[in-house]
């Protein structure tokens, strides 16, 4: 059977429908949790969970930052991920340039492995050296 542009345009709107649905369906949860976070007590949250909040309030992440130390872990955060960032922008250069400049045996192998460095993410060896950087 031929498809005519009829058939083509309602194949298109379908399309565009199942991923509306599918966007809601993703972003509904995460729009619910913000509107909640912005609600002043635990009545208004669960006495009307799905209604916007009556007065907005930033007293629930004025309450995390104090008392979650969010400030020490941001730091720590940071501290992480520049120190990566700076080691991964070294090895990668010098790995770059011994690679492309030099061959032997097993140089295909070592590039598909750093490749798959780049493809993977590799954070979860260093979380136990990065919880150990400073405590709140």
């Amino acid at each position: 059977m031929k498809r005519t542009a009829g058939m083509n345009r309602a194949s298109s709107h379908l399309q565009t429908a199942g991923w509306l649905c599918l966007a809601l369906l993703f972003l509904y949860p995460l729009l619910w949790m913000a509107l909640s976070s912005f609600k002043s007590s635990n009545i208004e949250i669960f006495g009307h969970p799905f209604s916007p909040p009556h007065r907005i309030s930033f007293a629930n992440y004025q309450k995390a930052i104090r008392q979650g130390n969010l400030a020490s872990y941001f730091i720590n955060s940071l501290w992480v991920t520049g120190l990566s960032a700076a080691a991964v922008v070294c090895l990668g250069a010098w790995a770059g340039f011994a690679l492309s400049k030099t061959r032997f045996p097993l140089r295909k192998t070592w590039l598909a492995l750093f490749f798959l460095g780049m493809v993977l993410i590799l954070s979860h060896p260093a979380d136990g050296f990065a919880g150990d950087i400073r405590h709140p």
